[in-house]
């Protein structure tokens, strides 16, 4: 499945002009279910390292199917580091959300350059909007492309 740039423009698009005039700039990435990058846009006066980072947690809340937070938690209580998994992208800092419908991971939504709660505060509500937006729409009927 892949995501029209229209659509995650316009769903997305009003939370971005809200960032930006709250001075709180974000970099924002969406991935697919594979943890591809598919949309990408970093702020200004957001720091570059954010936009590595929000690209690292879509990849890393796709791939692993659960929440980069969550994640981070399992990580310090196992006493496991993230190298376990041997992917030098994984990431336990929070800010990235699964987009689930069905039981099937259709993507996710990373967040990057606020506190790590905010972070993640943000990217569930951006996956519950976009998520909310494609089964409205139809376009998960439709196979979005």
């Amino acid at each position: 499945m892949t995501f029209d740039h229209g659509v995650l423009h316009g769903v997305l698009g009003p939370r971005l002009d809200h960032q930006l005039a709250s001075a709180a700039p974000i970099a924002l990435a969406i991935c697919d279910s594979h943890g591809e990058l598919l949309y990408f846009i970093r702020q200004p006066g957001v720091g570059l390292h954010s936009g590595v980072l929000a690209q690292n947690k879509g990849y890393t809340a796709a791939r692993d199917r659960q929440a980069t937070r969550d994640l981070g938690n399992w990580s310090r209580e196992s006493g496991r580091a993230l190298p376990y998994w041997s992917d030098p992208r994984f990431t336990g800092f929070a800010g990235g959300v699964p987009l689930w419908h069905e039981g099937a991971v259709l993507g996710a939504v990373g967040v990057s350059g606020l506190s790590e709660e905010e972070d993640h505060r943000l990217a569930s509500e951006l996956a519950t909007s976009l998520g909310q937006h494609l089964i409205s729409s139809g376009d998960l009927d439709r196979g979005i492309s």
